[in-house]
């Protein structure tokens, strides 16, 4: 299900549809502010029990509104944010979120998280499960690589997307580069 939305209530009115069972993955898109009333009622929703992928596209979160996605109870395999001011705070509730162990896929491109936010992901424990990180158009910088060759729960990574992350605001130099690739190289020397 794909919904275009034009309305900041949007997602209560999602909430509030009857069960759907079989409905596996739900987009929701669109540049409004959600009320808190609405996000809420989306995250506390039972709609949607096997709930499996979750994308949201250029929708105006705020970090309340992250702390209350946070809090779905959904079995969420892949949850993709596009585009959302995810920032550091978003990224430290998506790391204790009740789906995080659920979690193999997880996108958050051009989200604003910055070196805080990739250390809150890669120090999760729940997140340990997850195969695709997709990081793309952050800028991450130096403490963000570190933070990712230094996790012990990112083992299990089989893709790692950090293209247009290197920034004027968080610069990767090519020795910050170098020596994340070899952090990795030795790591997987090691296995």
């Amino acid at each position: 299900l794909r919904l275009w939305v034009d309305s900041r209530d949007v997602l209560k009115a999602v909430a509030e549809l009857p069960t759907m069972a079989n409905l596996v993955s739900l987009a929701v898109c669109g540049g409004v502010v959600p009320t808190t009333t609405a996000v809420r009622k989306f995250a506390a929703s039972k709609s949607f029990p096997r709930l499996a992928r979750l994308e949201i596209v250029n929708t105006r979160f705020t970090a309340e509104h992250f702390e209350m996605l946070a809090r779905a109870e959904w079995p969420l395999r892949h949850l993709k944010l596009t585009r959302l001011a995810v920032r550091k705070a978003g990224a430290e509730a998506l790391a204790r979120a009740a789906f995080a162990d659920t979690l193999r896929v997880l996108e958050l491109p051009e989200c604003e998280i910055t070196a805080g936010g990739v250390q809150a992901l890669a120090a999760a424990p729940a997140l340990a499960g997850l195969r695709h990180l997709d990081l793309n158009n952050n800028s991450v910088g130096p403490g963000g690589l570190l933070a990712l060759t230094r996790s012990k729960t990112l083992r299990g990574l089989r893709r790692l997307s950090l293209a247009y992350g290197n920034s004027g605001k968080a610069a990767l130099d090519t020795q910050a580069l170098f020596n994340f690739l070899f952090q990795i190289g030795t790591y997987l020397l090691k296995k």
